[in-house]
């Protein structure tokens, strides 16, 4: 831990790490709290999840656009315009969700919204390369990041619960703006954040081929195939989780203590593997960290099968639950960091941006599917199905890696 607080007593290093965080809450919180606005506007998980999936899928096709930019103009004229546009789509699809707008309606708002999100962390992976110089210094940031997402994913659910439970249906998603907003513009506004010079390529580092010339390293594809089947795993989870607060427990207010276990094992589990050397290579941890997550999904599913459905669980089930998902949870965060790191070692000079947001658009369109797949599940099966689903998505992550990784 003392490691750790070294990297945040870096002058300009906390101010920047506190608002990106910030500015990255709605990435569980836009995508969370639009699945339970629609599901309870209109009723249905499965349009909930198609609306979300078209959030993710607009991400998916900016993100690697965005992050393309911010390698050549800076983070300050790449983040902002579309921070501000992103928030208020945000706030115009609470408002046509509660205002009775037809769903193709919702789907293109959030479409939209998704297409201008921000890569902030992308940003704050560069800025952290300009705080630090020394290589072991960065990989410790690098698991602080895995860990400041677990934390946006712990936060964003409680910070949901609570304005669910306290105020119309519309204001958790319309607070999800104004936190995007706010938080990216006072990003930016640091020095960490203005001291990241943009790469313009002369040269011999000019990037040879078209736009898409990343992908023509069957190490990068196979890092993009990794991640979007670990987020497909991720979408499902986040349904699953959600339909065993409210249709298991009966309880949609259990939905953030229920993420607790997920995001804080997750954040321990991202501290730990931070905080020394493993033995062998990324590669080889890649192949088989994402299964322990599949196996916890696996026992979720098990015992969501096992659960009758009440409008008063005991406290001893919500506590086996919360167990369950922390054990699960454990190894999220590793297998993101693995991820990140491979991108970057195979993405080559002035790239980082670039490969680093064609990571988020693979978790961001892995996310859609897994997420429009989950709620056609739950609504089919109910939680313990769409856990299912999840697990298969997690043992996919490691199984793409074991086909190709012997090639890259």
């Amino acid at each position: 831990m003392q490691r750790y607080l070294a990297l945040l007593r870096v002058p300009g290093a906390l101010v920047a790490f506190v608002s990106a965080t910030v500015a990255r809450l709605p990435i569980s919180m836009a995508t969370l709290g639009a699945v339970l606005l629609v599901q309870e506007a209109r009723g249905s998980y499965a349009l909930a999840g198609a609306v979300t999936a078209c959030f993710a899928l607009g991400s998916a096709v900016g993100t690697p656009f965005w992050g393309r930019l911010l390698d050549r103009h800076g983070q300050a004229r790449v983040l902002a315009p579309p921070a501000l546009i992103s928030a208020v789509l945000l706030v115009a699809l609470a408002l046509g969700a509660v205002g009775g707008m037809p769903a193709a309606g919702l789907a293109g708002l959030a479409a939209g919204a998704g297409v201008s999100f921000p890569p902030v962390s992308p940003a704050m992976r560069a800025a952290w390369q300009g705080l630090l110089p020394a290589e072991d210094d960065r990989q410790a940031a690098y698991a602080l990041e895995a860990v400041a997402i677990e934390m946006v994913f712990l936060l964003g659910p409680l910070v949901l619960s609570l304005l669910l439970a306290t105020t119309p249906a519309e204001v958790p998603l319309i607070v999800t703006a104004v936190l995007l907003a706010g938080g990216t513009l006072a990003y930016v506004s640091t020095s960490a954040s203005r001291a990241v010079r943009p790469h313009r390529p002369v040269g011999e580092d000019v990037p040879a081929g078209p736009r898409l010339s990343l992908f023509r390293s069957r190490a990068v594809v196979t890092v993009l195939a990794s991640g979007a089947f670990l987020a497909a795993g991720f979408g499902g989870l986040d349904v699953a989780v959600a339909a065993t607060a409210q249709g298991l427990f009966g309880h949609r207010e259990l939905l953030g203590v229920l993420y607790l276990g997920v995001a804080g094992g997750s954040a321990l589990g991202g501290l730990v593997y931070g905080a020394r050397t493993w033995p062998g290579s990324d590669w080889q941890r890649l192949r088989f960290v994402p299964s322990g997550v599949a196996l916890g999904m696996l026992l979720a599913a098990g015992y969501a099968a096992w659960l009758t459905p009440t409008d008063s669980p005991a406290v001893a089930a919500v506590v086996a639950a919360v167990v369950l998902l922390s054990t699960a949870g454990v190894f999220i965060a590793p297998s993101t960091i693995i991820q990140q790191n491979l991108a970057d070692a195979h993405a080559g000079k002035g790239r980082g941006g670039e490969v680093q947001s064609l990571l988020s658009a693979a978790i961001t369109a892995g996310a859609a599917g897994g997420t429009a797949v989950a709620g056609v599940l739950v609504d089919a099966g109910g939680a313990a199905l769409s856990y299912g689903g999840a697990a298969v998505a997690f043992f996919g992550a490691g199984a793409v890696t074991l086909a190709r990784g012997r090639r890259v």
